[in-house]
């Protein structure tokens, strides 16, 4: 997908940083941003210390991202069978989820509740 991108347009190219958006230490995020602000070391410096800044609110996980996420709305189905099928490959492979940083706000900004269609 990144090389469509660039063959549109090269500044559109999706660059990345890694960064350890909270207090805990066990999370690593992946930012990506286009390249046209990767060229820049001042604009990342900004979009880094935005997140930094929006971490600090919540702990883990961007204030701003958790709020637009009690905007989302799946279906009650869809969420199932999805869960479903990624159970299914996971335990094909061995591999046993953890609670991430993001989900954990999810959760907290729910307060237990979930999120039913036509509500």
């Amino acid at each position: 997908p990144n090389d469509s991108f660039a063959e549109q347009d090269p500044a559109n190219e999706v660059n990345f940083f890694y960064l350890n958006p909270g207090s805990s230490g066990s999370q690593i995020a992946r930012v990506d941003i286009p390249h046209w602000v990767a060229e820049n070391p001042d604009d990342v410096a900004a979009v880094h210390a935005l997140i930094i800044s929006q971490c600090r609110i919540m702990g883990d996980y961007p204030y701003v991202l958790a709020r637009a996420d009690e905007m989302a709305v799946v279906g009650r189905q869809d969420a199932s069978e999805l869960n479903f099928m990624l159970d299914v490959i996971m335990q094909r492979h061995g591999i046993t989820a953890d609670i991430t940083a993001k989900q954990g706000s999810k959760d907290l900004a729910r307060g237990g509740r979930t999120r039913h269609e036509g509500l």
